[in-house]
């Protein structure tokens, strides 16, 4: 079974370069972050994305350029219960 988790941008973590290679390799994901600001993703694509250049270069208040908001809770619910674009795999990046 396939677990899936709420992301959303850190604003407070500029992450130009971040944003830059994920353009380039994820297109899709970057155009759903830039229209609503979040997504939820399979668990297991987190690794591709925080592996990207300048994912963790932020100041120590906003280290990363996504936050992990989970599978449940109060951040969750602010993510699935708004508009937002579900991503199983890296093909529909």
């Amino acid at each position: 079974m396939k677990t899936f988790i709420a992301v959303e941008v850190d604003y407070e973590n500029n992450a130009d370069l971040w944003w830059s290679e994920c353009r380039k390799k994820f297109p899709k994901f970057a155009q759903a972050l830039a229209e609503h600001d979040h997504a939820v993703i399979a668990d297991s694509l987190w690794h591709a994305l925080a592996h990207l250049p300048g994912f963790a270069d932020g100041p120590d208040y906003a280290r990363t350029a996504l936050i992990d908001c989970g599978s449940v809770g109060d951040r969750w619910a602010n993510v699935v219960g708004s508009t937002h674009r579900v991503f199983e795999t890296l093909a529909d990046m």
